[in-house]
């Protein structure tokens, strides 16, 4: 799946060029029903096209298109590599073929996969601004590349149907093109002595929203590291240091979204909004960052009885 394509600016100090942006994001309208808040944060992201993205990461690359992963299997210090274009022979092998991974099955990792659908709509749109409608257990979002093209998507169950329904009832456009996916979210071993998983195959995801450039571009450089020393499960102990923490607390924080009922969101959708400052001071790749800062706050006392029902929940279930 071609994804939303909106990065922090994060991602260009990782090696990746400003070559391939569509449009910069200065801020977020927030919605939860009929109410809602504006984020404002000039630059905050960016809109990329995914693919000049890709192609210019793959700069240098020996890629071989059409040719799918079959089986691997040890061969003295060699890997055998089985495709559906022949036989290869090489010292690691890195999973990196995406949400559906076949590698991933080696090493036992097994995520959860939440559904995707997105449309290319034309139509009228905020250009700076990204639009997110809160909807269990992820979301609606409009990403604009201009004032007259969006990326419209939703990560639901049902997707296609729930989308339709969102793009008729706001009156949103044109359907110009359509993609759907999954993102896979979890918590699992990415790397063996001669085997690693990357990006989407290792769930290097962000879990509050399933972006996944960010944390990919980072474990890729821990990877290179690795594979330079000799040492491959070196990859694992730096990936795990450097941003394991956000994926780790951002899978529990996704359990108890999911597990809230409707007052409980709106209750936290108004918490948010009145600590909106703080939400436009915190990093766009860093989701754990606010909690520090927010649990300062005296209004973060009312919170407290409901978070601790919602853990009550995630530990007796």
């Amino acid at each position: 799946m071609q994804c939303a394509g909106l990065v922090g600016g994060n991602v260009f100090t990782l090696g990746a060029s400003k070559r391939s942006v569509l449009n910069v994001i200065d801020g977020a309208r927030i919605f939860f029903r009929k109410d809602s808040f504006l984020l404002k944060k000039p630059s905050v992201a960016y809109v990329i096209d995914r693919v000049a993205f890709d192609r210019q990461l793959a700069e240098g690359a020996d890629i071989r298109k059409g040719t799918r992963y079959l089986s691997c299997r040890l061969r003295g210090r060699d890997i055998q590599v089985k495709t559906s274009r022949g036989d290869f022979e090489c010292e690691y092998l890195v999973g990196a073929d995406g949400p559906l991974s076949s590698v991933r099955r080696i090493l036992g990792l097994k995520p959860t996969f939440y559904p995707v659908m997105q449309y290319t709509v034309e139509g009228n749109f905020e250009k700076s601004l990204v639009h997110l409608y809160i909807e269990k257990p992820f979301f609606f979002y409009i990403v604009p590349e201009n004032e007259a093209r969006a990326r419209i998507g939703c990560i639901l169950p049902n997707p296609k149907k729930r989308l339709d329904s969102f793009l008729e009832d706001n009156n949103l456009g044109r359907i110009v093109s359509k993609t759907a996916g999954v993102i896979p979210l979890g918590m699992g071993r990415t790397a063996s002595e001669r085997i690693a998983l990357l990006g989407d195959a290792a769930c290097q995801l962000k879990p509050l929203t399933g972006g996944g450039l960010f944390f990919g571009l980072k474990a890729a450089l821990h990877l290179a590291h690795a594979i330079r020393s000799n040492n491959l499960p070196l990859y694992e102990r730096l990936w795990r240091k450097d941003f394991g923490w956000d994926i780790r607390s951002g899978l529990l924080l996704r359990h108890l979204y999911e597990s809230m009922s409707e007052r409980e969101i709106g209750n936290v959708f108004l918490y948010l909004r009145e600590n909106s400052e703080i939400l436009e001071k915190c990093d766009f790749d860093r989701h754990i960052t606010p909690l520090k800062k927010l649990a300062h706050r005296k209004s973060t006392y009312h919170l407290i009885p409901l978070f601790a029902r919602l853990l009550a929940r995630h530990i007796f279930l």
